[in-house]
């Protein structure tokens, strides 16, 4: 059994951690010709690395980013998991197998994986020019309408976001890289924030709602859509709008005939965002059970499941307009 196996000192003195990240993995298998297991090995061995790179960033930048979206701070954090995980992953690409052993006795595989600090900050300074590059195409790409605009530099928040954490990874693995870094970022955002201010000044909704039905549908759907919208920033207003979320509401009705007659309804939508004649955003909320309602009386049931498919379309309008593109 080689040393690095069950001795670290002897990592440490190959692989010195003031200038490498080491990472181990281990994964049971049948045998040497176990190609499955040696690869899971190596994976394990990576993920190592990765869990202590993301703790680095997350434990760097806690301390003076802790608003990211403006949904509440459950969403904050995740966003903040998600993006970390993104900027680890794209530095990841200079990690290295160095070693792998069967344990022939405890049928184990063994693997060894180092990433080299200075190679992880030449990952982290490309990942930001890949960043600005792929943001200045989306700001030159602005002028089709408020609403696309504001859609699109909705998008570059997620984009601003990892470019913060990526410049926290230069500061932690190429120090010397980070003070362009910063310049062109901040830079990146001026730009954002100007172009910003001007599409919400115009981005404008009305919204209409539409059903097969004849029966009138209850303003608390429209209330639904209207908070999703205001909270992404859209004003919404009754007419003059430059553009329209159009929703479209499904009423399934069944019955059951027994001793008595029971009618099931269970409703759903589908919506999309549309600015002069062209759809920029679509999403659903299907017709199911968790909006359905059951009763000897077809208004009633109707109107319960319409009341529940209201906080249903409010989440699924925030889902289509946070989805990332």
């Amino acid at each position: 059994m080689p040393e690095w196996v069950y001795d670290t000192a002897a990592i440490e003195k190959q692989y010195p951690r003031r200038s490498n990240f080491i990472g181990m993995g281990v994964c049971g298998g049948a045998g040497t010709t176990d190609i499955m297991s040696r690869k899971q090995a190596e994976g394990m061995a990576v993920a190592d690395i990765a869990s202590v790179v993301e703790v680095q960033i997350n434990d760097t930048i806690e301390d003076y980013d802790t608003s990211v979206e403006r949904n509440g701070r459950l969403l904050e954090q995740s966003v903040r998991i998600q993006t970390t995980k993104r900027v680890v992953t794209g530095m990841l690409s200079g990690v290295e197998i160095k070693r792998t052993y069967y344990d022939e006795r405890a049928l184990n595989w063994h693997a060894l994986a180092v990433l080299n600090r200075t190679r992880a900050g030449a990952g982290a300074a490309e990942a930001v020019a890949q960043r600005l590059a792929q943001g200045r195409d989306v700001l030159t790409g602005l002028g089709r309408g408020p609403v696309h605009d504001l859609v699109a530099l909705r998008r570059l928040d997620r984009m601003i976001t990892e470019l913060d954490r990526l410049a926290v990874a230069l500061a932690i693995f190429a120090p010397s890289r980070k003070g362009e870094a910063k310049r062109q970022i901040e830079s990146f955002k001026d730009d954002v924030s100007a172009q910003r201010d001007t599409a919400l000044a115009g981005a404008t909704l009305r919204i209409s709602l539409r059903s097969a039905s004849a029966k009138r549908l209850p303003a608390s759907l429209r209330e639904a859509a209207s908070k999703a919208l205001r909270r992404a920033g859209f004003t919404v207003v009754d007419a003059n709008a430059a553009g329209e979320l159009q929703v479209q509401v499904e009423v399934k009705t069944s019955t059951q005939v027994g001793s008595m007659r029971i009618y099931e309804v269970a409703s759903g939508s589908s919506f999309k965002l549309v600015e002069k004649g062209k759809t920029i955003l679509e999403g659903a909320v299907p017709a199911g059970p968790a909006s359905s309602s059951r009763s000897s009386s077809e208004q009633l049931s109707r109107t319960r499941s319409l009341a529940r498919l209201a906080a249903r379309l409010e989440a699924g309008v925030a889902a289509m307009l946070n989805e990332e593109g």
